[in-house]
């Protein structure tokens, strides 16, 4: 049995409660991870030493991305999507009772059904309260398709097609706009009016600029109006609203990121978060205040 608890190049995702205490209301993150032996993890404090919780006894198979989002009171519910061994897109959720989400309880949920590529990565997102969307890379063509709630219990296909993406692309999805990767290697962007059924009415490609090169399946994460990839010389790049785009340091080859987005509160300034690795083993946290000013957490290993 390995004694590290992630991997050194793990697949990562990232999610935010808030919690209030002595009338100070402040965001706590956690970054979800994949250890050695395939298990999925995760960690509060951004992995910042907190006893990672192993989120369920199941195995994925490694380095294929998942996706987590939250909804309900203080988007403390979660659903957690990924891809089984098989090739199956599924999800785990839970409604954890008041308190830390350490320790409640992740059962199955509902998605079933679906067959993506093995080496599909996923992205997700939801629009309004109560309806939930997952795009995958399908297992025939390589497009980038989509599934979506019809109601709490059921899914269904949705009538988004977008163009053939090279295999194992990252996929994000933010504000509306979903990035992936063409064969060609270059990073796209399209914007949809409406997902789900009303998805084929509204899909557009959009600019999207880059002042780097990328290897196949670079990774791409997208929050509130900000873009990070991670490009071919291995350095974790942000790119933002009137042609931002800066280096922000070095990774490890093939690298993963995964940034959240969270209110900004009286305590604290911060309101996006990006995760990635920029050392074996470790996960480093950069964060962004409102007027875009950044700073870089150490890398810590999650015990």
């Amino acid at each position: 049995m390995s004694e590290a608890t992630v991997l050194a190049r793990s697949p990562l995702g990232a999610h935010w409660i808030d919690r209030t205490s002595h009338g100070q209301t402040a965001n706590e993150r956690f970054v979800f991870f994949q250890d050695p032996e395939g298990r999925i993890k995760y960690s509060s404090g951004g992995g910042s030493g907190v006893s990672s919780t192993v989120l369920e006894a199941f195995e994925a198979p490694f380095n294929n991305q998942f996706a987590i989002l939250g909804w309900g009171s203080h988007s403390a519910d979660r659903r957690f999507y990924y891809i089984s061994k098989t090739g199956d897109l599924l999800e785990r959720t839970t409604r954890p009772p008041p308190g830390p989400p350490d320790g409640v309880t992740w059962r199955p949920g509902n998605l079933k059904g679906f067959k993506t590529a093995p080496y599909s990565n996923l992205g997700a997102t939801r629009s309004g309260d109560s309806q939930f969307h997952v795009f995958y890379q399908d297992s025939a063509t390589d497009e980038i398709r989509e599934v979506f709630t019809k109601d709490e219990n059921t899914w269904q296909s949705g009538s988004a097609k977008l163009p053939v993406a090279i295999k194992g692309t990252s996929i994000a999805v933010s504000s509306g706009n979903i990035y992936f990767q063409l064969p060609d290697l270059s990073i796209v962007a399209y914007a949809s009016s409406g997902f789900g059924a009303n998805g084929a009415e509204g899909w557009k490609k959009v600019n999207f600029e880059s002042h780097w090169s990328y290897n196949p399946g670079a990774a791409i994460s997208a929050a509130r109006d900000k873009v990070f990839t991670v490009s071919a010389d291995n350095k974790l790049n942000v790119h933002g609203p009137n042609g931002l785009q800066i280096q922000l340091g070095s990774v490890v080859p093939l690298a993963s990121v995964a940034a959240i987005s969270y209110p900004q509160t009286s305590s604290q300034n911060e309101v996006l978060s990006a995760y990635t690795q920029t050392s074996a083993y470790k996960i480093t946290e950069f964060l962004f205040k409102a007027d875009g000013t950044w700073t870089q957490r150490e890398p810590v290993t999650p015990k």
